[in-house]
């Protein structure tokens, strides 16, 4: 077998130097990127009346509507409802992955209801990363892979 020092290739420093980087990224702009996209998915989400599986919520009673003059189940002040505005994302590095807290602070009154349902009123879970806000996480760790290793396509196979 002939084996020889291949140093002086400039491709194979390149893939070297870019194999190394790979090793151990730093995670911090993914970490922020998907903070945004967790934000984002939870406030489009709730202002187009899905759940947090992305199903439409069941509508207010007209009884309910009429009383609290709200037509939004979760959203009677709209953007500046507790579930938008309370809403709270720690993503952070943690080892070789991201450490992702997400929820409500403080909780707002009757969430647990909410999520549940009750005898007299239908379940309006927002907990949940919807169908779009995944494809979001998706693209975002698509686009971070494709920028370490310097290059495009998706790291997904099958488009998944």
């Amino acid at each position: 077998m002939l084996s020889g020092d291949v140093n002086g290739l400039d491709v194979l420093d390149s893939i070297r130097d870019r194999l190394r980087g790979l090793a151990n990224p730093d995670l911090r702009p993914l970490a922020e990127t998907l903070r945004g996209v967790l934000i984002e998915d939870n406030r489009r989400g709730l202002l187009a009346g899905t759940d947090g599986q992305g199903r439409p919520l069941a509508p207010l009673a007209a009884s309910t509507s009429k009383r609290d003059g709200s037509h939004s189940p979760l959203l009677p002040q709209g953007e500046n409802s507790p579930l938008i505005r309370d809403y709270v994302v720690k993503v952070e590095p943690a080892g070789d992955g991201l450490h992702v807290q997400a929820g409500w602070s403080p909780e707002p009154p009757g969430l647990r209801y909410q999520r549940t349902g009750t005898s007299h009123s239908p379940a309006r879970d927002p907990v949940g990363l919807r169908p779009d806000g995944e494809a979001r996480v998706r693209e975002a760790v698509d686009d971070f892979a494709s920028t370490l290793i310097g290059g495009g396509g998706s790291i997904f196979i099958g488009g998944e």
